[in-house]
């Protein structure tokens, strides 16, 4: 360097022994090489490595174990109306008509009552092998104004496994879903329907009313599959399905529920085909005919 030149300034950051050091507003010279001191992660234990069994995990070795919480419902459980959107979010993967507008969940206040009083273990037994049949009647003309009917739910749930000598019986008992079943009719051979029919003014004059309600149940449940329920002293209202027609006017479907667990505990209830009225005439003309060709001896 010739006398009297300028020494050049040297840069920022950069020190004798400890090689590059950035600075920041957060960070100073140091020894150390980006700042600050190297921090390696705590080994994961291998084998043979002695562990703390029990010890909390977390991000900090101090902090408390974690707590499983229970997961609210995004849908509140003691909301009666239910609008069709929701009933799509709730119920995503079930068909819904075009004409549906909302269901009413009368269950909810009754939940209380149908836990205790519902008997799984002494239910009654629908028998489904008879090839005795009952004639549908027919269904009544649309009219201008609203309509009413009624379906049955029959409980028939699964008998409890049978418990062999010499084997322990299972740890884990059967899951709820797995014991409930109900006895549906199937509407062209594919469609599950629970029996039912209209109401009609015979049964009472107003058709929203749990004693009109029973009397279309009983009627009708013995129309359609030939099963007398008037020995059901106890019946709950369950759903009730409110439907919007073309013509304007709402049709209001019932779903029912009777005491079927006390009415035929340890019976076997006999369930009828039901046919309808076309179907019927040509299985008299079948026989008929079969009569009429008999080959002589």
């Amino acid at each position: 360097m010739y006398p009297g030149a300028r020494r050049p300034p040297q840069p920022r950051g950069y020190g004798g022994k400890g090689g590059f050091q950035p600075r920041g507003p957060m960070q100073g010279p140091g020894p150390y090489p980006r700042g600050g001191p190297v921090r390696r992660a705590a080994p994961f234990p291998q084998r043979g490595m002695p562990v703390q069994r029990g010890a909390p995990v977390g991000r900090f070795p101090g902090a408390a174990p974690a707590r499983a919480q229970v997961a609210e419902s995004f849908f509140p459980f003691l909301q009666v109306e239910r609008k069709l959107p929701e009933l799509c979010k709730r119920y995503p993967k079930l068909h819904y008509s075009q004409d549906v507008t909302q269901a009413i969940a009368h269950w909810v206040a009754n939940h209380e009552k149908l836990y205790d009083s519902i008997k799984l273990t002494n239910a009654a037994e629908f028998g489904l092998e008879s090839e005795d049949s009952v004639t549908l009647p027919e269904e009544p003309e649309e009219e201008a104004k609203d309509t009413y009917s009624v379906k049955v739910m029959l409980l028939s749930p699964t008998a409890p496994p049978v418990q062999e000598e010499g084997k322990p019986a299972p740890a884990v008992p059967p899951h709820l879903l797995q014991t409930l079943r109900f006895v549906v009719g199937l509407k062209n051979g594919t469609t599950a329907v629970p029996f039912g029919g209209s109401w009609k003014p015979s049964d009472g004059a107003d058709p929203k009313k749990d004693a009109t309600l029973v009397k279309t149940a009983v009627r009708t449940l013995k129309e359609t599959c030939g099963v007398d329920l008037s020995s059901c002293k106890s019946w709950t209202k369950f759903l009730e399905v409110q439907y919007r027609r073309k013509n304007g006017f709402m049709h209001h479907t019932f779903v029912m529920l009777p005491n079927v667990w006390d009415a035929f505990a340890g019976e076997k209830v006999e369930v009828l085909k039901a046919v309808t009225k076309e179907e019927k005439d040509v299985e008299v003309e079948e026989e008929v005919e079969d009569e009429t060709h008999t080959p002589a001896e």
